[in-house]
């Protein structure tokens, strides 16, 4: 089983050598390629017109190629297996510095990555903790791969979104739910504004969504897919 890992965060971050070491545990044929710098929020952005350029890293993980380049996740892992020809099986993306829940998906270069590896006929898996808390991902990673490697149901989706809490007490799959952001930009003058965001978010104690079930402990699991489809508007329109 081959294996490509990246991230959003940058061929730096602390938590891609998480990521890394826990993989690890399950994988050896593993190839590191991350963008150069931080790419959060890039979406599925790819590059159509700038040269990219690669370098390749000799000091961070003994024995794994590792390699950046000055591109996006998604573009990682096109050129992971376009011009690198490392015909990866599984992709690994993140950890994300901060959890991908609900609309976060539609927005999240980690989660590209992984939708991109599926657009490439492979099969992935975008990891996310809370921002700047990874102490339980390694205990909830060890959960999801028992479940990932002995459970054949998960051969049904090529791709998977997981979140994992500090204190993991278990696995629950989920569908994607709504943060119910708020969001406006804040005038700093001169013609300047600042982004800004406040998450709104009550649990219905249900157990459905992905934000319930991590919110309530829960490694959170959410089978996706690249195909934005709406079928029940699509089958209501075939079928009057």
């Amino acid at each position: 089983m081959k294996i490509l890992i990246t991230n959003d965060d940058g061929i730096n971050s602390i938590n891609l050598k998480l990521l890394v070491k826990c993989v690890l545990k399950y994988y050896k044929d593993i190839i590191v390629v991350a963008p150069f710098e931080e790419q959060s929020a890039v979406s599925h952005k790819i590059n159509i017109a700038t040269p990219i350029k690669l370098r390749k890293h000799e000091d961070i993980y003994e024995g794994i190629p590792t390699y950046s380049i000055t591109s996006t996740p998604a573009d990682c892992v096109k050129f992971a297996k376009l011009t690198l020809k490392y015909d990866f099986d599984l992709v690994f993306s993140g950890i994300n510095n901060g959890l991908n829940l609900g609309e976060d998906i539609v927005y999240s270069g980690t989660v590209a990555a992984a939708t991109e590896a599926c657009l490439l006929g492979k099969r992935s898996i975008a990891c996310s903790v809370e921002r700047n808390d990874n102490i339980g991902f390694e205990e909830g990673f060890d959960i999801f791969m028992k479940e990932y490697l002995n459970n054949p149901k998960y051969n049904m989706c090529k791709c998977y979104n997981v979140n994992f809490p500090r204190e993991p007490k278990g696995i629950k799959f989920a569908y994607q739910g709504c943060n119910d952001y708020k969001y406006w930009f804040e005038d700093l003058g001169n013609n300047m504004y600042l982004p800004k965001a406040l998450k709104g978010f009550e649990s219905n104690g249900l157990l459905e969504t992905d934000l319930d079930c991590y919110h309530n402990g829960y490694v959170t699991v959410t089978p996706i897919t690249e195909d934005m489809t709406d079928y029940k508007v699509l089958n209501s329109f075939k079928h009057k």
